[in-house]
């Protein structure tokens, strides 16, 4: 459903820095190939199971405003018979025992997805509270995020001689560089994810405008690990400087402690747990 554009975000999804996916990947199947897919994708999950389904291609609605995902054999006056439907894919998302479901849908129109759907909250915006509220493992949900409203069309560009829409674009760079790691805690969360997209779409002056669902999932969802993280370190001179026996470089210490501890640098924490240990140290410089 995604043609050569869609390989760059299977290789992507599986490599094990980022997490590993297990991907199911269909390039340019008719549309019987591409009901089966869904279907047993869908049908082989366990509850428990995080299933995500990332559908890029080209969305046309019906004349009763119906979204359809255009498949090889596609054509327009026998629309539904030679295409994926939304609805589909729909029930079988609410056929399978997975406890937590992802779908992002990259196509023109994709904000029509969701008409239909039966929603705790259907036209909320996914926040930050609503993704990190604790563990999710007992808790059955799914969320949506579209490229783009039911009406508007989603923007495409080429990209290494392959046709690519921005949106995908987006969330390829933001996974594989980490910049969609907002608070840079190694984790890729969902509404780092879709902030990040928007962001970037909103910069580039696009007119799509990226669309995020809950639909009773909650909990902090992972979307991808940040392959480019790497755990926040004190400086070593300052390190050696802690370990000194040397007032003078105690309070040298305190003072870059201070000074990073005030800081948004990514050391900031443990700059604050360095200089909560050295009150509880002996020296007695150190609590004056």
């Amino acid at each position: 459903m995604t043609g050569e554009a869609g390989a760059p975000v299977r290789d992507l999804l599986e490599r094990a820095d980022v997490g590993g996916y297990d991907v199911t990947y269909c390039e340019n199947p008719n549309s019987v190939e591409a009901r089966i897919a869904v279907q047993s994708f869908f049908r082989q999950a366990s509850a428990g199971d995080f299933n995500l389904i990332l559908i890029s291609g080209h969305g046309i609605r019906d004349s009763q405003g119906h979204l359809h995902f255009a498949t090889a054999d596609t054509r327009s006056d026998v629309l539904a018979a030679t295409s994926l439907d939304a609805a589909f894919v729909i029930k079988q998302m609410d056929l399978s025992p997975a406890s937590k479901q992802l779908a992002i849908i990259d196509t023109c129109y994709s904000g029509a997805f969701v008409h239909g759907m039966v929603a705790k909250a259907a036209t909320q915006k996914i926040s930050r509270t609503d993704f990190d509220n604790g563990e999710i493992d007992n808790i059955r949900g799914r969320a949506v995020i579209t490229a783009s409203t039911h009406i508007q069309t989603a923007n495409e560009n080429e990209v290494n001689g392959t046709t690519q829409s921005i949106f995908t674009r987006h969330l390829i760079e933001g996974i594989e560089s980490g910049a969609a790691d907002s608070d840079k805690d190694g984790e890729i969360a969902l509404p780092e994810l879709f902030d990040y997209i928007s962001a970037k779409l909103r910069a580039e002056g696009s007119v799509q405008t990226p669309r995020s669902y809950d639909y009773g999932l909650g909990g902090r969802v992972i979307v991808a690990l940040n392959p480019a993280y790497s755990p926040a370190a004190l400086p070593a001179a300052l390190i050696k400087k802690l370990a000194s026996k040397s007032k003078a470089q105690k309070l040298m210490a305190v003072e870059q402690l201070q000074d990073i501890a005030a800081s948004a640098a990514p050391e900031a924490g443990l700059a604050v747990e360095a200089l909560q240990k050295m009150l509880r140290d002996d020296f007695v410089i150190v609590r004056d």
